[in-house]
């Protein structure tokens, strides 16, 4: 499989989902009148999208391949050399749905409690994560790191190396996220903070979900503050129109 099989099949994945989700979500709030809580995390993996994954991606000085079609430079904020538009339509229903499958597991489990949702949401999002970025995205060189702190890297000073930082970062947001929608459908802690309009539903899920993920990936991001992030896996871009971070 070639990383451009893998990009384009995550593109055309990432397009079909959301729009899929997006029409069920807009059905849903003329239904009841008001944006539904999977319409307010859909919004806040938008948030999430265009400035989070921006931010964090400066933390791990990740880039995406050249071969997948890019946001325009402006958009990384000034942080990333290159944001993808594939990760702007697949946040606003993947990581609801890894935060669904947590709690889903958990009720499974027997647990109710926000801890069991933050564990289970952690191996779910935690185990997708893996399956996806590590074990495909990298050794494909779709998704590359520049550099990382050697202590919490795997092939640290390789062109395959894998910070766990944003292992960490990942597992930790679906988890926090999973923990919020405890014990269950209807009852959940986040549902209990939700505005009654279809306006402030969206502002504070934004809100929320962009706090969530820049705190989760605060490791990744003061390692590179700190300078931490010495093993160096490329020296000059692998990439034709993407620069390497100064």
């Amino acid at each position: 499989m070639t990383a451009t099989t893998i990009i384009r099949g995550f593109e055309i994945e990432a397009v079909a989902v959301f729009s899929i989700v997006g029409v069920a979500i807009l059905r849903r709030t003329r239904r009841d009148g008001r944006l539904p809580l999977l319409g307010g995390l859909f919004v806040g993996g938008l948030a999430v999208a265009f400035v989070g994954d921006p931010i964090a991606n400066w933390g791990l000085t990740a880039l995406y391949s050249d071969v997948f079609f890019l946001l325009p430079r402006w958009m990384g904020w000034g942080l990333s050399p290159a944001q993808s538009w594939a990760v702007v339509f697949a946040y606003p229903w993947c990581f609801p749905m890894l935060a669904f499958g947590g709690r889903g597991l958990a009720q499974l489990l027997g647990g109710r409690s926000p801890i069991a949702g933050f564990l289970c949401g952690a191996l779910v999002g935690g185990t997708m994560f893996v399956l996806s970025v590590p074990l495909t995205f990298v050794p494909h060189q779709v998704i590359v790191y520049q550099q990382a702190p050697p202590a919490t890297t795997l092939f640290a000073g390789t062109p395959g190396q894998v910070s766990l930082l944003d292992i960490f970062g990942v597992t930790t947001f679906v988890g926090m996220l999973s923990a919020l929608l405890m014990p269950e459908r209807g009852r959940s802690v986040v549902e209990g903070w939700l505005p009654e309009g279809s306006v402030g539903r969206a502002t504070f899920c934004s809100a929320l979900l962009l706090g969530l993920f820049v705190l989760a990936f605060t490791p990744a991001l003061l390692a590179r503050a700190m300078k931490w992030d010495t093993a160096v896996a490329f020296r000059v871009s692998p990439y034709a129109t993407v620069p390497l971070y100064r």
